[in-house]
């Protein structure tokens, strides 16, 4: 790998209470397969759904990696379209059990962290590139307050301002095709990365 290539960092979930299957899982196996964009390196990776894991893991990737784009996925089971998260909330659900059945230790992500930490993306080229695969998308106020919302804080917070970072929730597979949300995240990639 020469040294201008753009280390992008994408990562998915594993399965979680009320989700024995998570399709961005399966997600990051199916873009292994795929190439990169033009002068860039896919970094691929399945976070675990840990209240303590999911945070350490990806402070530990973003230190290892030194991505030049954060790019997460992870399933909202609700959610009738693609939502491109806004921002992070410095909140926990206190009643929000992880894989393990484990509690978030406490009801903020930072005792002393603002309210709130903007996505850094182009929200206009992202809609844009997955509206064009057909998905139905849009954008959406924060990113919950389980561990999808941990991630995009702690990627957030833990990269410099020039690193773009950018959070995208997807549905369950009988709204949005394995083939069709492949077809979102390489449209993802290929605007992050660009």
């Amino acid at each position: 790998m020469t040294r201008d290539r753009k280390r992008v960092l994408v990562t998915g979930f594993g399965a979680f209470p009320g989700a024995p299957i998570n399709p961005t899982e399966a997600l990051v196996e199916s873009l292994r397969a795929l190439p990169a964009p033009a002068r860039s390196s896919l970094d691929l990776h399945v976070l675990p759904v840990s209240w303590v894991e999911t945070p350490r893991r990806l402070r530990e990737l973003m230190t290892a990696v030194r991505p030049a784009v954060v790019l997460m996925f992870g399933l909202h089971g609700r959610a009738r379209s693609v939502r491109i998260e806004t921002r992070a909330v410095n909140r926990t659900s206190p009643t929000a059990s992880d894989a393990a059945g484990a509690l978030p230790a406490s009801h903020l992500l930072c005792a002393d962290g603002p309210a709130t930490r903007f996505s850094r993306c182009d929200r206009d080229q992202l809609l844009a590139a997955i509206r064009a695969t057909g998905a139905p998308v849009r954008l959406s106020r924060d990113a919950g307050t389980y561990l999808c919302n941990a991630a995009l804080w702690t990627a957030l917070e833990g990269t410099a301002d020039e690193v773009k970072v950018a959070f995208i929730h997807v549905p369950a597979t009988q709204r949005l095709t394995a083939a069709r949300l492949l077809a979102v995240a390489s449209a993802a990639i290929g605007v992050m990365a660009s």
